[in-house]
């Protein structure tokens, strides 16, 4: 057996074994309670292969910096059937100078530096990060020049992928964050679920349903 082979062979049973588990766990989870089914679906741009769980989330919510430790566990061992992204939700233009600045941030590529640390500046040092002024200044102490930062910043680029984000928060329903979506199909919170814990359980069991059409 080649190494590719074996690898390919346990990402299999891997994949066999968490549908298997997520159909154990079936029962504890009611469609309308725990979850629901997006009307009409939505469209998913990923690897057809692939299951995408989407995160939607506001650097300014509270719950969204609290749910961050229970995902990094999660996204440890994630089944390789699943591909997970984030979406900045936007309800209104309150929560667009976070939304241009995580699209800014993954232009730059620099979204994996700054990430968990506009959380901890905004939640755990409570400073205060809300508008462009305040961004351009967090952006620079991450080495961003300011032109550089205000260029992109408001560019169309930036422009576009912000309407695409408020029009996937408006299109999913959902009722505020943080908020998964799982292959566009449904979507649920820990509202519904009642924990982060039973939240990452039920994204699971839909994202092998889905799997396992």
């Amino acid at each position: 057996m080649t190494p590719k082979f074996k690898l390919l062979f346990a990402a299999a049973l891997a994949t066999l074994s968490w549908i298997s588990q997520a159909e154990e766990v079936k029962p504890n989870w009611v469609e309308g309670t725990h979850y629901f089914k997006i009307t009409p679906s939505l469209k998913v741009f990923s690897d057809s292969s692939k299951v995408q769980v989407n995160e939607l989330f506001w650097y300014g919510c509270g719950h969204c910096f609290d749910f961050e430790p229970a995902l990094k566990d999660w996204k440890k061992s994630i089944n390789p059937s699943i591909e997970f992204i984030r979406t900045p939700a936007v309800f209104d233009h309150k929560w667009a100078p976070h939304a241009r600045a995580f699209y800014t941030a993954k232009k730059l590529k620099i979204l994996n530096d700054i990430h968990a640390e506009l959380f901890n500046a905004l939640h755990v040092r409570k400073e205060k990060i809300y508008n462009q002024k305040q961004l351009r200044a967090f952006f620079l102490k991450h080495g961003i020049k300011e032109d550089v930062f205000d260029e992109i910043y408001n560019s169309f680029e930036i422009d576009a992928s912000l309407r695409k984000a408020m029009s996937l928060t408006r299109a999913s329903g959902i009722g505020g964050v943080p908020s998964i979506l799982i292959n566009g199909q449904y979507r649920t919170s820990v509202r519904n679920t009642g924990s982060f814990e039973s939240l990452l359980n039920v994204v699971d069991y839909l994202a092998a349903k889905e799997t396992n059409k």
